[in-house]
């Protein structure tokens, strides 16, 4: 361990606290999506700069601590999810790696656990601060009223804990504001929302959802077959965790009242592993018993099977209920360049300029690609979509949001000059020495 620290504790070494997949892998059951975001950012910003070094703190799997080298960065597995006692070892690790300047933290509010152990985390925000480290901290969610999250959280509609946790929610992002040094954000609607609570907008960045184009293209027809799928069906996807706030009973829904035969509904995806032991989630997921015939549910779909979905849809539908988050499942339909149909919820997409102007040059209007949340206007927005301009747009976005496009933009971010003076801050100048 001696070794590694002082192979990687160095200055110009990046320290990145956040959920990590296993080796080999970036699409993980065991961990979050911020898990494969992570990932894919730092291997695009090491094809920039394949000398920099990083370390990764990240959770564990089961309880077990681990530490392994991959591709020029050191992972070390030391935080129990709903722990809270998982906080010192963490803590003893970002003092083991004093040298290190550039602090990269990845944020949702899933990732370390429950509300109890995710709240302290600002505490991490406040000792990175009292370290003068440089922090980015990326932000993947920002909602301001949870009662839209009712059926997420297992709420009723009135909800007293609404009041309580909005109070909460809104004082956790006044203070991630003031503590850190730049926040990133993944698309416009978030940086509005995040000043009008926090105000300093000019700490906020909007750093697009990048968007993985290292996958295998395999055709259409070839997936079908390795997928047992039917060649002449109108295939509609549904990708990602069976979760309400997607709306992937809604997706079982619009099957079970298709009355066209030639549709075949897909559900590639299985439970969220941070809900599955609330009891609200095992009930939301009896939902999802007595399949219709024409609708078939997969499971976790497996790193190297998710090619053969996508390639294998026609469609990719998104029926989210709200928008807290930029969409994986979205990014992934761009890797594969699909055409797409989002709900209505999900407008505020068209504040982010790139998805503005992919829109214009694809020549698809709002009304072609979002469907209110009811079987009648999705089974219209089907029925009318023009394939190779939902394609077209698809396509626009991958180039656009290309992780190894869009990473250029944390160039500023990771790598000026902090600006706060320590010569009068004498303890922090002790902290650091210890």
């Amino acid at each position: 361990m001696k070794r590694l620290i002082e192979k990687y504790n160095l200055p110009e070494s990046i320290l990145l606290i956040s959920s990590y997949p296993e080796k080999g892998v970036h699409y993980s059951q065991k961990v979050c999506a911020v898990g494969g975001f992570a990932k894919n950012t730092i291997e695009a910003l090491q094809e920039k700069n394949n000398k920099a070094k990083y370390v990764v703190l990240t959770t564990t799997f089961n309880g077990k601590s681990e530490i392994y080298e991959e591709n020029n960065v050191l992972v070390i597995r030391l935080f129990r999810r709903n722990k809270i006692s998982s906080y010192l070892p963490l803590i003893k690790a970002i003092f083991a790696f004093n040298k290190i300047k550039n602090v990269i933290i990845e944020f949702e509010f899933s990732s370390w656990g429950n509300t109890k152990t995710t709240s302290i985390f600002v505490l991490i925000f406040l000792l990175l601060k009292l370290l003068a480290k440089k922090q980015v901290l990326i932000l993947h969610q920002v909602i301001t009223n949870l009662t839209e999250l009712k059926g997420h959280l297992g709420w009723k509609s009135k909800d007293w804990r609404s009041y309580i946790y909005n109070l909460f929610i809104k004082a956790f992002y006044l203070f991630t504001v003031l503590l850190n040094d730049k926040i990133v954000v993944t698309e416009e609607i978030f940086k509005r929302r995040l000043t009008q609570l926090a105000g300093n907008s000019k700490k906020i960045s909007v750093i697009p959802h990048g968007v993985d184009t290292n996958q295998d293209k395999i055709s259409k027809k070839r997936s079908r077959q390795i997928l047992k799928l039917p060649n002449n069906k109108f295939l509609i996807l549904y990708f990602g965790y069976l979760g309400w706030y997607k709306g992937a009973d809604l997706f079982l829904k619009f099957a079970r009242k298709s009355s066209n035969k030639n549709y075949q509904f897909i559900i590639a995806g299985g439970p969220s592993f941070s809900n599955s032991d609330k009891k609200h989630y095992q009930k939301y997921l009896k939902t999802f018993k007595n399949l219709p015939k024409n609708l078939k549910l997969t499971g976790f779909v497996d790193e190297k099977d998710i090619k053969l979905y996508y390639n294998a849809a026609d469609i990719v539908a998104l029926p989210y209920r709200t928008m807290m988050s930029s969409s994986g499942p979205l990014s992934l339909a761009f890797t594969f360049r699909k055409p797409v149909l989002m709900s209505n919820k999900l407008i505020p997409y068209i504040e982010s300029k790139d998805f503005k102007e992919a829109l214009k040059t694809s020549k698809v209007n709002k009304k072609d690609i979002f469907f209110a949340l009811n079987s009648k206007d999705f089974y219209k927005k089907i029925k009318n979509a023009d394939l190779n301009k939902l394609r077209k747009f698809s396509e626009s976005m991958r180039k656009k949001r290309n992780y190894f496009n869009i990473v250029q933009k944390y160039d500023p971010l990771l790598f000026q000059e902090k600006t706060l003076k320590l010569e009068n801050w004498s303890y922090l100048r002790t902290i650091n020495e210890i």
